[in-house]
């Protein structure tokens, strides 16, 4: 078996709260899941802002209290990281691991890191400057990956990709996983 990330780009807090619950729910554990986003997507005073609110579920980690409040708090180590040149971001999983990491250069060479390609891993740190929350799952199981772009979809998510090993079609059923 190859190791493969499934990433994908939410576009606010309660939808990413959505996916992590769904994640969850599945039984993927907090080890297998990243996020990463703007530490400021959760404190400006905005639309985002007044939805963070509403995000119930398991209370945790550091972070803004609507976010830790949330199921997105149920992630592994979520806390700011700073990365230079790029600002301070709210980091969770194996990805903030692999920013704390020197000598990576940044968002796009951690995702590199993670076995995301170049090309896609500079798209999605521009995505995730602009406020867009990166999320991914990562699985030494194509039909668990297949699963995960699966959930990614009907959470309309945006930027789905599975990177590393092959892709199979779209699986809406795992004999591993329980699909909600």
């Amino acid at each position: 078996m190859s190791h493969q990330s499934v990433v994908c780009i939410a576009t606010t807090l309660s939808q990413a709260d959505t996916i992590v619950e769904r994640l969850k729910v599945a039984g993927f554990t907090h080890n297998e899941i990243s996020l990463l986003f703007p530490e400021k997507t959760g404190r400006r005073d905005s639309a985002v802002d007044r939805e963070t609110k509403v995000l119930s579920g398991a209370a945790g980690n550091a972070g803004p209290p609507e976010v830790a409040s949330s199921s997105l708090g149920w992630l592994v180590g979520l806390g700011p990281v700073t990365v230079p040149d790029a600002g301070t971001f709210l980091a969770g999983g194996p990805i903030k691991a692999a920013l704390n990491r020197r000598g990576f250069g940044g968002i796009a060479g951690a995702l590199v890191g993670m076995g995301v390609p170049g090309y896609q891993a500079q798209r999605l740190e521009g995505q995730v400057r602009a406020g867009g929350i990166f999320i991914s799952v990562h699985t030494d199981d194509p039909d668990e990956a297949d699963f995960t772009k699966g959930i990614f979809g009907r959470s309309s998510a945006q930027d789905i990709n599975i990177s590393g090993g092959s892709t199979a079609e779209l699986a809406m059923e795992s004999p591993s996983r329980v699909c909600h």
